[in-house]
């Protein structure tokens, strides 16, 4: 459980968390303009254990809406990691089978 979340830059002015203990999802609401162009820090306090489960892709201020940080239950992102990782494979296999028949092509050409 989330019990305060700020800017790491500002740690007077707590953000809103919203969150959905059932769903394991957890929503920090940030300033509609991000305080640092380069980089801005949320720091989130919490009470228990944790588990840390990185990012899928990087998360962005948006002009005028601000940041929605998201995160889902830990079964959740293993199916989806375990989907995504069955995608990687077959891409892999492809990949690999374009490259032995590029080579056997070039073998036979010279």
């Amino acid at each position: 459980k989330v019990s305060r979340a700020w800017l790491l830059a500002d740690p007077s002015k707590s953000l809103q968390v919203e969150q959905d203990l059932d769903k394991g999802t957890v929503r920090v609401r940030g300033p509609v303009t991000a305080p640092d162009p380069i980089v801005t820090v949320i720091a989130l306090e919490v009470d228990g254990d944790i588990e840390v489960i990185p990012a899928k892709r990087p998360y962005f201020w948006h002009k005028g809406k601000g940041i929605k940080l998201e995160a889902s239950a830990p079964e959740e992102d293993q199916k989806k990691a375990s989907k995504e990782e069955e995608k990687l494979d077959a891409a892999r296999t492809k990949a690999h089978e374009f490259y032995e028949k590029l080579n056997l092509g070039q073998q036979a050409s010279r």
